[in-house]
């Protein structure tokens, strides 16, 4: 939904003008990965504007061909163009995520969570999107009245990451003989901060869209996806490596121009002359003993949230087993770490599953194994979060993970999905993330991050 800053708005529109559907093939590195359908449809009845989204990712694994995710969302709008209400569920093999957006007439909401069966509700202070400047560029593509340099800024909220997100825009080409009849335009968003290209024929079609920094979007031909050479998306956003740092080495990273590292990890890093960011993670658990009286900005990480349901009898339950007599928070640490690695089985998913769907579901990837841990832990008394990250693996180099951070007179690193504890070489934090909605913060840094070994 583009906001046209250059374009008045008078009169009704005819949203019928603009109603579209589209199918367009997913690709990952020029490989195709699955397929996405996007329509804009009227609904003269109640007098109502609606989208539906529907993405379906593919990956294999070996020479099986699996589905990774498949995301549907659908918004509602009133006659004026303002958004009344916005649903999306994810689903992949661990299970369904739902978010639902419920707003009101002075633009305030409530933003409905559902994962594993819980419930979630908060409030939402301003919710400003409109599908009114998507009108407006749709309309000025179909009329031709756009110009070279004219310049948008969108507002929409995002669903998953419960935030408002502002999106620049600008016309880089009009359709004409230079540009191939194409309408081309360059965007960049406040989330992942990166430029997306966006592709469209004099009628408004899209030819080419890019959705940094995973998937590139063009039309099918005969919408049929083509599966025979997919790619396997949980390893292509990887960071390529010869070798793990040796011993005498800790992993530095250098980042593009003008970012930074995330507020979250920062106490994870240290920063060379030269302007490497150097990981300096603790390596020994410090031993304390149960009950601990923790200061106010430590308690917040023994709070349960809505992926890590650390107040649910089922998982109190667990702990309290688990736990037995232990009263050594690194003793506690590693059986519940052990636990995790042996108990639920490694299958990768797609979706950031809660603390009670994956011990349901008896299996996930990374993020569930880390989820649960941290919801045990928090349970067992010792404050914990979710590191999301790189973790270099042999054969492969630095691909994508997520562990644990726990606290023990300092915070270590705890690994269940490869079952390591403590664990902190090989590992570069990028974003702590204890809702699954922080999560999308990893798009700004995929692709934007070189390895560099330094000296201890």
């Amino acid at each position: 939904m583009l906001f046209c800053a250059t374009a008045g708005f008078s009169g009704p529109p005819d949203w019928g003008a603009v109603a579209v559907t589209e199918t367009l093939g997913l690709f990952l590195n020029d490989r195709p990965v699955g397929v996405m359908t996007n329509d804009l449809h009227v609904v003269e009845i109640g007098k109502r504007v609606g989208t539906h989204l529907t993405l379906t990712v593919n990956t294999v694994s070996g020479n099986t061909l699996l589905q990774a995710m498949s995301l549907d969302e659908n918004r509602v709008y009133d006659w004026s163009g303002r958004l009344v209400s916005a649903m999306q569920s994810l689903t992949s093999p661990a299970g369904t995520n739902r978010w639902e957006l419920l707003c009101d007439s002075t633009g305030k909401a409530q933003l409905i969570i559902t994962t594993g069966g819980i419930v979630n509700r908060q409030p939402v202070m301003k919710v400003t999107e409109s599908i009114r400047p998507l009108y407006l560029l749709c309309k000025g593509v179909i009329d031709s009245t756009i110009k070279k340099g004219d310049t948008w800024i969108d507002t929409s909220y995002d669903l998953m990451s419960g935030t408002q997100v502002y999106v620049k825009t600008i016309c880089k080409a009009i359709a004409s003989q230079a540009s191939g009849n194409r309408w081309i335009f360059g965007s960049n968003n406040s989330v992942t901060e990166r430029e997306e290209r966006w592709e469209l024929d004099k009628k408004g079609k899209t030819l080419y869209r890019e959705i940094p920094p995973f998937f590139t979007a063009k039309p099918l031909i005969g919408n049929k996806a083509d599966t025979t050479e997919n790619a396997n998306i949980f390893e292509a956003f990887g960071i390529p490596a010869s070798r793990a740092p040796s011993l005498d080495e800790t992993i530095g990273i250098v980042m593009d121009s003008g970012m930074t590292i995330d507020s979250t990890v920062r106490i994870f890093y240290g920063k060379t002359a030269d302007s490497v960011w150097a990981v300096d993670a603790s390596e020994q658990c410090q031993n304390d003993k149960l009950p601990i009286r923790y200061s106010d900005s430590l308690k917040a990480y023994l709070q349960p949230t809505v992926t890590i349901q650390s107040d649910a009898k089922q998982i109190k339950d667990l702990a309290l087993s688990l736990k037995g007599k232990e009263i050594r928070t690194c003793g506690i640490i590693r059986i519940f770490n052990k636990y995790v690695y042996e108990h639920i089985m490694k299958k990768n998913t797609a979706t950031f599953s809660s603390a009670i769907e994956t011990l349901n579901a008896g299996f996930g990837d990374c993020g569930e194994h880390a989820v649960l841990l941290t919801a045990l832990l928090r349970a067992a008394g010792i404050p914990s979060r979710v590191v999301l990250g790189l973790v270099y693996i042999e054969g492969k180099g630095y691909l994508y993970h997520a562990w644990v951070m726990a606290w023990s007179k300092g915070w270590i690193f705890t690994d269940p999905a490869l079952g390591i504890y403590p664990s902190p070489d090989k590992r570069i934090p990028i974003v702590v993330d204890d809702t699954g909605q922080r999560s999308v913060l990893l798009a700004k840094y995929i692709g934007r991050i070189r390895i560099s070994y330094v000296k201890r």
